[in-house]
């Protein structure tokens, strides 16, 4: 890693642009206008024009590296403003690009700062980020963690905030949950915030800036208080290839789930559940659903991990789900629902708690062969396509009968204790910040006044599992 010192600084202006950058002063009690001869900090403009110098730079230090017959060697680099930093398959190759990149700006008359440079290392902060080739893990700095935790507990406090308020916080959580597991999950309730207030601006021509304020709603700070267990608990990522753990010693696992129950599949290994006899309730009393698709698709899949946790812990598995949707929020793509929010939390509490590595990947429905019957065992008679002579049981039966032909069931391995137990609460952390696990809420009514803007929510709760 290296820094350019003063970065701004040396970046002169040319003389028909000094009066554009004045700064009055007093000295002697006489007013004096000092213009700036060089690119100053506080211009809304100057990061941009200094991150096109930056990139500028990047370019002729790779050609340098090029040239030095070594670029082979370099997996990655990169300039942020004044910070430039490599990645290196070798020491060697690490300490010449430093040296690439020194002989570089001095050619340029950029001075660095030797304080900030780090010579080739294994372990590196970059931008608050601890980037660990030992580990393979990429982590926040303490340093990064205490201070989002100052920010949250302040905006917490604040009750009544503004535009600039949100959108600061959002900037910042948002690159500090880059590397916390699962952390921009419980980022959603924000975004809702700053959504509904420009809404609210643009319908009532208010202008962008907005100076009115909102006060923070209920369900943002259920978010914090979870965004606050996993910035504590959950601190980092692996970003080591699946190639590199071992591996789970069974074929991918299916689940699948219809709004009457769900199945699950694992090498011969198989579960079905009904909603009903879990007491849940997923239709009103005119039987249409009071929950999503991804709902159910999310129970089906923490069904299977809390029957098979246990026997992939530490390892690597293949989990395929024919929700797409589903699939998204869970490899943090994602965040549709607040409605399936809950159970994510319960799914990757599991995840966490037995450092599983899951690969979880989307498959068409028509190849879900096994968890599909399954997931239809409890299914009404009266729904069965009309040219169906098979009940899903035995299409079910058949299909298993035909694969064990020519396949072994899988032999679990002992169960294994949970290496991070404290992870296995964060379902029920939600469950008690929410009221109810299974909610859905809906913003009803929005009262406006030009110094206040307050959400009433209506929630319609469901029995708990």
């Amino acid at each position: 890693m290296a820094d350019v010192a003063d970065a701004f600084m040396n970046c002169g202006l040319k003389p028909h642009n000094w009066k554009n950058i004045v700064v009055n002063v007093d000295i002697n009690n006489l007013n004096h206008n000092l213009a700036y001869v060089r690119l100053g900090f506080g211009i809304r403009s100057a990061v941009r024009m200094f991150q096109a110098l930056a990139q500028l730079m990047l370019l002729i230090i790779r050609q340098e590296c090029t040239k030095r017959g070594f670029a082979h060697l370099i997996y990655h680099d990169m300039s942020y403003v004044d910070d430039s930093s490599c990645l290196a398959k070798t020491k060697s190759a690490a300490k010449n690009w430093l040296q690439v990149w020194k002989d570089i700006m001095q050619e340029l008359g950029m001075p660095w700062q030797q304080s900030k440079i780090i010579e080739p290392s294994q372990i590196i902060t970059n931008l608050g980020i601890i980037c660990n080739t030992i580990t393979m893990t990429l982590s926040i700095s303490q340093e990064r963690v205490t201070k989002a935790l100052d920010l949250l507990q302040s905006f917490k406090d604040q009750k009544i905030v503004n535009l600039k308020d949100l959108q600061k916080i959002q900037g910042y959580l948002n690159f500090i949950c880059t590397v916390v597991r699962f952390g921009k999950l419980s980022l959603r309730g924000l975004a809702l915030m700053i959504k509904k207030l420009n809404e609210t601006s643009k319908e009532n021509g208010w202008s962008a800036a907005c100076h009115h304020r909102i006060s923070i709603t209920p369900r943002v700070v259920n978010d914090f208080a979870l965004l606050e267990c996993l910035l504590t608990c959950f601190n980092g990522i692996e970003v080591t290839a699946p190639a590199k753990y071992p591996h789970a010693g069974c074929s991918p696992a299916q689940s699948d789930a219809s709004f009457y129950g769900c199945g699950w599949w694992v090498q011969g290994i198989h579960g079905a559940i009904s909603w009903k006899d879990q007491g849940l309730k997923i239709f009103d009393n005119n039987g249409d659903p009071l929950v999503s698709t991804a709902y159910v698709e999310a129970l089906g899949l923490l069904e299977l991990l809390k029957a098979n946790a246990p026997f992939w812990a530490k390892k690597y598995v293949i989990i395929q789900l024919d929700n797409d949707s589903l699939v998204k929020m869970m490899i943090g793509e994602k965040t549709k629902s607040e409605q399936v929010l809950p159970i994510i939390a319960h799914c990757m509490g599991l995840i966490i708690a037995y450092a599983i590595k899951p690969k979880i990947m989307h498959i068409p429905a028509e190849k879900m062969i096994f968890a599909d019957p399954l997931s239809r065992l409890s299914q009404p008679h009266h729904l069965y396509k009309k040219k169906q002579s098979q009940t899903h049981a035995t299409l079910f039966h058949n299909t298993k009968k035909r694969w064990k032909m020519s396949h072994k069931t899988w032999i679990r391995p002992k169960a294994s204790a949970p290496s991070l137990p404290q992870a296995l609460e964060l379902g029920k952390i939600w469950t008690t910040l929410q009221s109810k696990s299974l909610s859905k809420s809906h913003l009803k009514k929005l009262k406006i006044s030009k110094k206040v803007i307050t959400f009433q929510t209506h929630t319609l709760f469901l029995k708990e599992v």
